[in-house]
């Protein structure tokens, strides 16, 4: 998606850090096949307490009055998406790994972007890992969904 430049040439997303924790996709795929039992899920819908803290402006035509909109799901097309959408998953996982270790695991090693893509070596192990990645992202407002 373009992003419209200002005057100067230059828009917001071209000096937006973007930072670089979005690890190595061909190593998440590699993991990813290997588990006997798999899933995957993406984070979709953010708790509507926190929607106030993610606007974003918005005019139909340059001499348009600007609108202001409260983003329900996590920020897409903006450079710095990666690494806040990878390195909010990172301090949930460390912040909740003694209430959810199994959530903790995964989530450290087996997201890319806001899509998780894990599994199990048993259904016993995928049926405790459920709940505990519902819980741990519930607990920070995320929902997921697939």
């Amino acid at each position: 998606m373009p992003h419209p430049r200002t005057t100067t040439g230059i828009s917001l997303n071209d000096i937006l850090l973007k930072g670089d924790v979005t690890g190595d996709v061909i190593q998440t795929i590699s993991r990813f096949r290997r588990h006997k039992f798999a899933f995957t899920t993406g984070i979709f819908l953010i708790d509507p307490d926190q929607q106030d803290l993610q606007h974003i402006v918005w005019k139909t035509r340059p001499n348009a009055e600007v609108s202001a909109y409260s983003l329900k799901t996590v920020t897409y097309w903006m450079s710095s998406a990666p690494f806040l959408a990878i390195r909010t998953l990172q301090q949930l996982a460390e912040d909740e790994k003694s209430r959810f270790p199994l959530a903790s695991e995964v989530l450290l090693h087996d997201t890319y972007m806001d899509d998780i893509v894990s599994g199990a070596p048993d259904v016993k192990t995928a049926r405790r890992l459920q709940p505990q990645l519902r819980d741990s992202l519930q607990s920070c407002g995320m929902t997921i969904h697939k």
